[in-house]
């Protein structure tokens, strides 16, 4: 357990020795996000768990989150009223809330447009539940609901807090979050030119939680297009890779060292007709994003040369 006494940056730094970086099988990286056991990195909840332990660990995660809590509460006839400096504590997978909770806001965290709501007002329900997590500021409780695909709409219901005959009030406006924004926040946290973020170990779970989900639920950030990424190098050569994953389903995409951005081998009937496909951003002597290049040097050798005319 972290002692309670110790600052945030020692605390961070314990739970990271608690969480011990684990190892992504596929590609041999070190994630301390990847599975301990065997289940499915693509189910939601080893995202949430994610998810929950990075706000619970990084103040800055915690500050840039619950200002789209309020925002996105406000935006849906609420009062927001979550205030960073008050944070308690992260509670996950649990079916009751904790003790000293007055009031109730649900957070639906979800791959839905920005600016979507909930219509229907919401009431203490009488269901089962096991709540994905709960995230708490003062006496206020956020209940968060975790969606991981589009497929797996959100219903009203879900959002409809078991309270378990305590008397505490139950917000009739959800707050409706976005993956998209939440990910643009934190990448801007991790890449910005503010280091907002202290020490290594603060560094290193935000880097390794965006790899993570961009990994397993690549659709939840906001890099669907060339045109959302910015200005943002290291946003637009992941997109970069996807764009050739996506058109050479069946070849391995990796980073070329010569250009420094992600390439594949080109095949005709099996033949390679080109030693590299490669697409990748091009920078000026400042480090400044110039433009976007696609590179192939085709018939380069006699067997390249038969294969491609």
């Amino acid at each position: 357990q972290l002692r309670r006494d110790s600052s945030i940056s020692e605390r961070v730094q314990q739970l990271q020795l608690v969480l011990m970086p684990h190892t992504d099988q596929n590609s041999g990286n070190s994630n301390i996000f990847c599975a301990h056991d065997q289940s499915d990195p693509k189910h939601k909840n080893p995202l949430s768990r994610a998810f929950l332990l990075l706000l619970k660990a990084v103040p800055q995660a915690r500050l840039s989150w619950s200002r789209l809590v309020n925002v996105a509460h406000q935006r849906n006839r609420g009062s927001g009223g979550c205030r960073p400096e008050t944070f308690q504590g992260v509670f996950m997978q649990t079916a009751k809330l904790p003790d000293g909770i007055s009031r109730v806001i649900s957070v639906a965290l979800g791959d839905h447009d920005p600016n979507h709501t909930f219509d229907e007002n919401l009431r203490p329900s009488n269901r089962r539940q096991i709540l994905d997590g709960v995230v708490v500021f003062g006496d206020l409780a956020l209940v968060v609901e975790v969606q991981a695909s589009a497929a797996a709409k959100l219903r009203t219901d879900q959002l409809c807090v078991n309270l378990h005959g305590k008397r505490i009030e139950h917000d009739t406006r959800a707050a409706s979050v976005s993956w998209r924004d939440v990910i643009a926040e934190w990448n801007q946290l991790l890449f910005g030119a503010a280091e907002v973020l202290q020490g290594d170990a603060e560094r290193i779970m935000m880097r390794d939680f965006l790899n993570y989900a961009h990994k397993f639920f690549p659709r939840l950030g906001p890099w669907t297009t060339i045109g959302v990424c910015g200005g943002d190098v290291h946003r637009i050569r992941k997109r970069c890779h996807d764009i050739l994953t996506s058109i050479f389903k069946d070849s391995s995409v990796e980073d070329h060292s010569r250009w420094s951005g992600p390439s594949v081998r080109w095949s005709s009937e099996g033949d390679p007709c080109a030693e590299h496909c490669v697409l990748c951003p091009t920078l000026d002597e400042g480090g400044s994003l110039t433009g976007i290049h696609l590179y192939i040097h085709a018939g380069c050798s006699m067997k390249q040369s038969r294969s491609l005319y």
